[in-house]
C-alpha cells in the first residue's frame, strides 16, 4: 500500500503488515501495541523535525526491517540541524517515558509503567553510538564539525563495533537463559549487517 502525505510517499509493505498482524494476534499482554506506538511516535519525532527545518523526506517505508525515512537527495541541513533531527526520535521517547511514568505514579500503575519502560528502552537503545542508529548519526555529524568526514566515519564505525560486541554476547545470553527471547540477538545481527554493507552515513 502506498500513499502521499505532505509530499512524502508512505509505503507499507506486506511483510510489515503481516508482522504487525501476527504480533496483535499472538501478543495478549499488549506489549506489541505499545512497542509499535512507541516506534511510530519515534519516527514522527524525526519527521516533524525535518519538516520544521524545511526538508520534505522523499519517503517513509514500513517494511520487514522496520521503519525507514528516505531523505531526498540535494536537500542538506547544517551539522547542528542534522544532530537535532537524529536526536528528535529518542527525545520523543524520553518525553513519553517521563509523562507515562509520572501518570503511573512512578510505578503504582504497572501497565502504564510498562509502557513508560518500553519508551525508555527504545530511546536508550537508539542513543547507542552505532552507525545505523540515531546516536551514531548524531555523533557522526558532531565529529564532522571538528574533523574530516572520513575520520568521523572511521571513529563511528569503530565505536559501532565496540558497542555491538557486548550486545551480541548479551543477546546470546538472553536466548540461552529464556530459550525463546532472540530479539536483541536478531537486532544486533541486523545492525552488524548494515555496518558491513552500508558503513557510511547517507
Amino acid at each position: 500500500m502506498q500513499f502521499k502525505c505532505k509530499g512524502t510517499t508512505v509505503s507499507i509493505g506486506f511483510p510489515f503488515a503481516a508482522a504487525v498482524t501476527l504480533m496483535f494476534l499472538y501478543d495478549t499482554s499488549g506489549t506489541a501495541a505499545v512497542s509499535l506506538c512507541a516506534a511510530l511516535l519515534h519516527e514522527m519525532g524525526h519527521l516533524l523535525c525535518l519538516f520544521w527545518y524545511g526538508e520534505t523526506p522523499q519517503a517513509l517505508k514500513l517494511g520487514l526491517s522496520g521503519m525507514e525515512i528516505v531523505r531526498a537527495k540535494g536537500q542538506r541541513l547544517t551539522f547542528a540541524q542534522e544532530i537535532t533531527a537524529a536526536l528528535a526520535g529518542p527525545l520523543v521517547n524520553l518525553a513519553l517515558f517521563l509523562l507515562l511514568a509520572a501518570l503511573s505514579g512512578w510505578g503504582r500503575n504497572m501497565r502504564m509503567m510498562e509502557a513508560a519502560s518500553v519508551n525508555l528502552v527504545l530511546a536508550l537503545f537508539n542513543l547507542l553510538p552505532v552507525s545505523a542508529l540515531d546516536g551514531g548519526r548524531a555523533l557522526y555529524f558532531f565529529l564532522c564539525r571538528f574533523c574530516a568526514m572520513q575520520t568521523a566515519q572511521r571513529i563511528v564505525t569503530l565505536l559501532s563495533a565496540i558497542c555491538l560486541l557486548p550486545c551480541a554476547f548479551l543477546g546470546f545470553y538472553l536466548l540461552l537463559r529464556s530459550g525463546y527471547n532472540f530479539s536483541l540477538l536478531l537486532v544486533t545481527v541486523y545492525l552488524c549487517f548494515l555496518l558491513a554493507v552500508r558503513p557510511g552515513q547517507e
